[in-house]
């Protein structure tokens, strides 16, 4: 259970490593998103 957890917490660190990267695109494709859900 507790190597689950860490491998749970790697990839979520991994994930936001490349949100970090990519923060510009990633913002666009939120707005997207959210224009789509809404609209």
């Amino acid at each position: 259970m507790h190597e689950n957890k860490n491998q749970l917490f790697k990839i979520v660190k991994r994930l936001m490593e490349t949100i970090k990267s990519k923060e510009p695109f990633f913002k666009q494709y939120v707005k997207n998103v959210l224009g789509v859900i809404q609209g």
